[in-house]
């Protein structure tokens, strides 16, 4: 007599629980294919159902069993939700008076979107912004909250030499003929640092707070968060 033994196929384990922003919130329903027979659950937090929720931000390992004692195991992640936010349109500062503005777009979030700034206004948007620091709190319909700072700038210019010059600038002044200039920055370094400097109407940017080898006449609008 012939007996024929087959391999079952291995137990998968598929989940992608949904980004949470409040406590115990998070759901786990995993899709389990392969092995044989029934199965049984147990989750790194004692649970033995299949799916599991009330659960906060964190990582749980499942571990499904069939019925011929074959294993499957898998971490699965609950992550917190990010709404997204990107600030667009912070406006040259180049030009006197209050012209900054900061503009806010929320990509991840469910609305109505909440907006509250630390100056009082509740739009998406500031306009009319002098130098200075802007905080904002953006909330959804689900109570996902973020936090966000942005920074206004200010602006610099190399004139002759004897003129001064703000933001613990260092200013090697250059009005002859060499591009014997330069510009160091005294504000704080970081990776998000943008800075446009416009000399006779043209414009680059870069992420350094030097230049080195210019002349007169570049001026420097920056803003960083």
């Amino acid at each position: 007599m012939e007996v024929e033994v087959g391999v079952a196929d291995p137990i998968v384990i598929t989940a992608t629980p949904d980004p949470i922003c409040e406590v115990n919130t998070g759901k786990i329903s995993p899709v389990i294919t392969g092995g044989s027979g029934s199965y049984t659950f147990a989750w790194s937090n004692g649970q033995t159902t299949q799916e599991i929720s009330g659960l906060d931000v964190g990582s749980f390992r499942l571990t499904v069993t069939d019925e011929n004692g074959c294993t499957g195991s898998k971490i699965i992640k609950i992550e917190t939700k990010s709404l997204g936010i990107a600030a667009n349109g912070i406006s040259d500062l180049c030009q006197p008076g209050d012209v900054g503005s900061i503009t806010l777009t929320v990509t991840n979030g469910v609305a109505p979107i909440e907006f509250l700034w630390n100056n009082g206004a509740t739009t998406s948007f500031l306009n009319n912004l002098p130098v200075g620091s802007y905080s904002v709190t953006v909330s959804d319909q689900q109570g996902c909250s973020e936090t966000k700072l942005y920074k206004i700038g200010q602006s610099v210019q190399i004139y002759p030499e004897g003129d001064n010059v703000n933001l613990n600038t260092t200013v090697v002044h250059s009005c002859g003929s060499e591009m014997s200039g330069a510009i160091a920055l005294g504000v704080p370094n970081c990776s998000n640092c943008k800075y446009e400097w416009k000399k006779d109407g043209g414009v680059f940017t870069t992420t350094k707070r030097t230049i080195p080898k210019i002349g007169c006449g570049y001026l420097l609008c920056y803003s960083y968060f």
